[in-house]
């Protein structure tokens, strides 16, 4: 005789398998839950080291750039306070016109300086075109942004200086050019003075965020 199993004891079968099963899936999954969340954590972790690793480095970078232009424009105020002396007697000498230098001695007064011998920015540039700008501190930046900038700005008054002077080779014109290359420097040696500070500022900055980072 033919014995067929009832179907609820079929599905009584089903849902015993399932509920002994259970506790094996739950472990399982959570068990690939955890290993997820930790390989995240640690690529967290290593992508954030190096953005901490890299940050210092920039920071450290931008402190040696700032401490060399800072160098530079202090050999600058020196260069440019003896131009501007010299300038300034010529203009005051009795007869000026017949008093006034050639050409060729204005031209003498400026040697065009080499690359090398100009304010860099090349680790601000590096900072600015990653991520690590995004690391610092906010007085770091504030500071950082307005010595730059303001370094820019010296260097275009200083390109206005050679642009005065290059304008005409006519005798003629002698005493316009150095009047106009004494207001120049005297532009010059205020902003000059003022980056001075700037820079004073962002180099404070900067030892305060890396002692701070060290710590």
């Amino acid at each position: 005789m033919d014995r067929r199993v009832p179907k609820r004891k079929k599905g009584n079968g089903s849902f015993r398998k399932l509920r002994d099963s259970l506790p094996g899936l739950v472990i399982e999954s959570v068990l690939i839950t955890f290993g997820v969340l930790l390989a995240f954590a640690a690529d967290n972790w290593k992508t954030q080291a190096k953005l901490e690793h890299d940050t210092e480095l920039v920071l450290q970078n931008l402190q040696n750039e700032l401490i060399g232009n800072r160098s530079m424009v202090l050999e600058w105020m020196g260069y440019y306070d003896s131009v501007q002396l010299r300038i300034a007697q010529t203009i005051e000498l009795p007869n000026q016109e017949a008093s006034i230098p050639d050409a060729d001695w204005l031209e003498g007064l400026y040697p065009r300086p080499s690359v090398s011998y100009l304010p860099q920015q090349t680790a601000w540039q590096t900072a600015q075109s990653t991520q690590v700008l995004r690391n610092f501190q906010y007085n770091t930046t504030y500071n950082l942004t307005h010595c730059y900038r303001y370094q820019t700005d010296i260097e275009e008054t200083r390109s206005l200086v050679f642009e005065t002077l290059y304008r005409s080779q006519e005798p003629n014109t002698a005493l316009s050019r150095l009047k106009a290359l004494k207001a120049l420097h005297q532009e010059l040696i205020k902003k000059q003075q003022y980056l001075l500070g700037a820079y004073r500022d962002a180099l404070i900055a900067l030892d305060q965020e890396l002692t701070s980072r060290i710590d």
